[in-house]
């Protein structure tokens, strides 16, 4: 099979900071696409995904449709098992349709010594950073459910990029998964085509 980018990055962080490295890259992939300065997260071998009607990574637990090859990052993260640094990891996939849209669907399996049971608080701290991150305010965040798991929608603007980002976090298991598009100006109209492919394996 056809392969895409893959970044390695290595990262030490709480559960609140872990999903918003993919969303930053989608701002700077979209202020980059327009002329503006911005650098890149992460570096090292990468890879190629291909796309297709029912994208499905061998390591996601998930299947999503993008509109084209997405990028894929990994991010390795460390947590502390009994005072040991453990690292476990993220992966993230990006599609930049255009100069100003951006697709992302991301996953990170905790491992067992990582404190899950509170759903919301772990989703509810991945948009506060996120959001913080890139200097945005959240104008709505909703939880729900997606089958038997819980979720959280959310929509936030960034007044200094200029991008809003509509998304989902999706919580099953000991896994938490994520959807979102960055855009500027009015939402793609494949938006929500791309929130409904989203399927768990």
């Amino acid at each position: 099979m056809e392969q895409t980018n893959t970044t390695h990055t290595y990262r030490r962080w709480s559960l609140g900071v872990m999903l918003i490295i993919v969303i930053v890259v989608g701002v700077l992939f979209i202020m980059k696409s327009r002329g503006g300065t911005a650098g890149t997260a992460g570096n090292g071998q990468v890879k190629n995904t291909v796309a297709s009607d029912n994208f499905s990574p061998s390591d996601g637990g998930f299947t999503v449709h993008f509109p084209g090859k997405p990028d894929h990052s990994v991010q390795f993260l460390a947590g502390f098992d009994k005072n040991v640094v453990t690292p476990y990891q993220q992966n993230d996939y990006l599609y930049g349709d255009g100069p100003s849209v951006a697709f992302i669907a991301t996953s990170v399996h905790y491992p067992s010594f990582v404190d899950v049971s509170s759903p919301e608080k772990i989703m509810r701290a991945a948009l506060a950073s996120s959001s913080a991150t890139i200097s945005g305010k959240v104008s709505t965040s909703t939880v729900g459910d997606f089958g038997s798991y819980h979720t959280l929608e959310y929509q936030l603007y960034s007044e200094t990029a200029n991008i809003n980002v509509r998304g989902k976090y999706i919580f099953a298991s000991s896994s938490l998964y994520g959807v979102a598009v960055l855009y500027r100006g009015d939402a793609p109209t494949t938006t929500e085509a791309f929130f409904k492919s989203f399927k768990l394996k």
